[in-house]
């Protein structure tokens, strides 16, 4: 037996309804958009420029501390070696003894850096 066709009679109510709301349609794209979407105005050259030239001064402070801090780094090395090799050409054999310690252990510390070091 044929299918009956869909009653096409509609109550006042329900025909009030359907003419206020029209019809939408809803897409759920939380599955496929990974992240957030912002949309920003424009950015005018003036601010443009600005910005790139606050961004370069925070780059050359971060380098310049960078740069500070390996110095300091290279130069307190530089003296607890200078130190150490004193200690063991000239000192007694206590003091040989913690001196060759503390080599080895900083060029052990640095072949593993050169060695595991990555480019």
């Amino acid at each position: 037996m044929p299918a009956a066709p869909e009653s096409t009679h509609r109550s006042p109510a329900t025909q009030a309804t359907a003419s206020a709301t029209p019809a939408t349609a809803t897409i759920a794209l939380d599955s496929v958009l990974v992240g957030k979407i912002d949309i920003a105005p424009p950015e005018h050259d003036e601010e443009r420029s600005l910005r790139l030239r606050h961004e370069g001064y925070d780059l050359n402070v971060a380098r310049g501390k960078s740069i500070a801090m390996f110095t300091a780094a290279l130069l307190m090395g530089g003296i607890l070696f200078w130190c150490c090799i004193n200690a063991m050409l000239t000192g007694s054999a206590d003091d040989k003894r913690w001196a060759t310690a503390i080599v080895s252990s900083a060029a052990s510390a640095l072949m593993t850096y050169l060695l595991s070091h990555k480019k």
